[in-house]
């Protein structure tokens, strides 16, 4: 059994709006260089995340939120007045509150947000290419055509990829996202389901 190692760590506390403490985030450090420790993984955090972050100044009427304590401490030494909470879990603003209150959403209220190929693509993590040829095999997300250029509401990008939603390996429940290739036949529901 291999003896365990002593690593400096930066601790957070993870805190509610109310300010109780809900978890715990720490990084280990190299004590050589002070970047993050040669460990995989280098970073963890416990206890209750969602909707809680680690609230670094004095509140104040205006606060800034986003995801990483790396992110947000750089955001407060440039604006050291600001008082900033950083998000640790993957999805962080499910349910977030600042001052007790929940967070609006920063988009109700617009229109329809449309996205070309190249940031469709990214969006959804695959390579352009990748998505063109679930266009063309009529397996990937709907899309709307404006004269040439294609484009794909970010509304019907997250239904795509929601298909694909599974808790396990062995869950056989739902739809599924099929691969970008010529399938014997497409069930008419999926087909539906492609283009405006």
């Amino acid at each position: 059994m291999a003896k365990p190692e002593a690593w400096p760590a930066l601790l957070a506390k993870v805190t509610d709006a109310d300010g109780n403490i809900t978890g715990l985030h720490r990084t280990w450090l190299d004590p050589e260089t002070a970047n993050k420790a040669p460990l995989d993984p280098n970073r963890k955090a416990m206890g209750h995340l969602l909707g809680h972050g680690v609230r670094i100044g004095a509140p104040a009427r205006m606060v800034a939120a986003g995801e990483g304590l790396e992110t947000m401490l750089s955001l407060r030494m440039a604006l050291p007045n600001l008082q900033v909470i950083a998000a640790l879990s993957a999805n962080p603003w499910r349910s977030p509150t600042v001052g007790g209150a929940p967070m609006s959403d920063p988009n109700a209220g617009l229109p329809p947000r449309y996205l070309r190929t190249p940031e469709a693509a990214r969006f959804l993590g695959l390579s352009g290419r990748t998505l063109e040829k679930h266009r063309t095999y009529g397996t990937g997300p709907r899309y709307s055509k404006i004269g040439g250029r294609v484009v794909y509401a970010v509304e019907d990008l997250q239904a795509w990829v929601g298909r694909g939603e599974k808790t396990s390996t062995s869950d056989d429940t739902g739809d599924e996202v099929l691969p970008a290739k010529r399938h014997a036949a497409i069930a008419p529901a999926y087909a539906d389901k492609t283009h405006r």
